[in-house]
C-alpha cells in the first residue's frame, strides 16, 4: 500500500460528499420558530459545547442550532476581510508595489479559500478541542435528520496550516457534485499544487509586515447598481494562471478573482435558504462584492491578462 502523501491525507477521506446541498440548506432540518433570536458564538465555543460530554437534551438541541449559525457568521466575516484585501492590492499595484500587492492578494486567495469550505460546511479547528485538532464536517445524514449531521475528524496534534486548508479546498470540490461554480474552476482547482502554492506562502513571508491589519470597507468605495463585473474565465485564462511560476507576481492575483467569483455564486446559492438573521449583513455583502467591480472597471483585470 502506497504512502500517504500529507499526514491529513487519510483523516480527509472521511469528509462526506456533498451533492447541491449547502450549509443554508441544513436550516430546513432545524424546527426553529423564531430564527431572529438564535444566539451568534465563537465558532470555537460552540463547537466546544457539542463535544462536551454529559450534555442535557437542551444543551445539545441549543448547540446544534448554534453551530451553523457560527459558521455562517464567521464565513461571512471572512468574505469581508477578502474583499479588503481586494481593495489594498489594487491599492498597492496603482501604486507600482507589485510585490506587496502579491503578499496581499495570497492573504486574499486565503479568505476566499477557507470562506468557500465554511459556506459548505466544513471548519478547520485553529486550536485543540480535547486534546487534538479537528475538522468539523456538518452536512446532513440520508435521512435528513439532525443525527448523523455533525462528523467529527480528528486530524492529530499538528496544527493545520495553509497547505492543510489548500489540500481539504481540493478533496472537498473533487469529491462533490451539483456544486455552482465554474467547471473550469473545478478542474483548475483539482490540478493545484498544495505544496507550490504553499512555497508561495513562505517566499513572500518577509514581505508580511506590509500586510495592512486597519483596512476595512466603507460605503463610499462600493455601488449597488450593477453586477456586470460577474462575467465568465474563459479557458485560456486558467491556462495562463501558474502558480509554480515563482517569477510572477501577477499569479495570485489573478488566483483572488478566481475565487472571488466562483465564492459570489456559492453565496447567492445558499443565500435563500439562510435563516432571517442574516438577512440585513447578506445585503451588505452582495453591496460590498460590487468592489471588485469598481476595480474591474478599471481594466485592472485586462491589464494583468495582457501581462501573461
Amino acid at each position: 500500500m502506497s504512502k500517504s502523501k500529507h499526514p491529513i491525507d487519510l483523516s480527509l477521506k472521511k469528509l462526506k460528499h456533498r451533492n447541491g446541498l449547502f450549509l443554508g440548506d441544513i436550516w430546513s432540518y432545524h424546527l426553529v420558530d423564531n430564527n431572529d433570536s438564535i444566539p451568534v458564538q465563537d465558532t470555537l465555543e460552540s463547537l466546544k459545547d457539542k463535544l462536551e460530554f454529559h450534555q442535557t437534551e437542551k444543551e445539545r438541541h441549543i448547540s446544534e442550532v448554534t453551530i451553523p449559525t457560527s459558521l455562517i457568521n464567521e464565513s461571512n466575516i471572512l468574505v469581508h476581510k477578502a474583499l479588503v484585501t481586494g481593495r489594498s492590492f489594487m491599492r498597492d499595484l496603482n501604486s507600482g508595489q507589485h510585490s506587496y500587492a502579491e503578499v496581499t492578494a495570497y492573504n486574499g486567495c486565503l479568505f476566499w479559500a477557507r470562506c468557500i469550505l465554511l459556506y459548505l460546511g466544513i471548519w478547520v479547528s485553529p486550536k485543540k478541542l480535547h486534546e487534538s485538532f479537528w475538522i468539523i464536517d456538518i452536512y446532513p445524514s440520508k435521512e435528513k435528520s439532525i443525527n448523523g449531521m455533525f462528523n467529527f475528524i480528528k486530524i492529530g496534534n499538528k496544527q493545520p496550516g495553509h497547505i492543510e486548508i489548500w489540500l481539504i479546498l481540493k478533496r472537498i470540490l473533487n469529491t462533490s457534485k451539483n456544486l455552482p461554480f465554474d467547471p473550469h474552476f473545478l478542474a483548475f482547482i483539482d490540478e493545484i499544487d498544495e505544496t507550490a502554492i504553499g512555497f508561495k506562502r513562505h517566499q513572500l513571508q518577509y514581505l508580511n509586515n506590509f500586510w495592512i491589519n486597519s483596512d476595512d470597507l466603507t460605503k463610499d468605495c462600493i455601488s449597488i447598481d450593477d453586477l456586470s463585473w460577474v462575467k465568465g474565465f474563459t479557458p485560456d485564462i486558467y491556462a495562463k494562471l501558474d502558480l509554480k511560476d515563482k517569477s510572477s507576481d501577477n499569479s495570485l492575483i489573478y488566483f483572488y478573482f478566481i475565487l472571488a467569483r466562483n465564492c459570489y455564486f456559492l453565496l447567492n446559492k445558499i443565500k435563500p435558504s439562510l435563516p432571517s438573521i442574516f438577512n440585513e449583513e447578506f445585503e451588505e455583502i452582495n453591496n460590498s462584492f460590487n468592489l471588485i467591480q469598481i476595480l474591474n472597471q478599471k481594466n485592472w483585470l485586462d491589464q494583468l491578462i495582457d501581462d501573461f
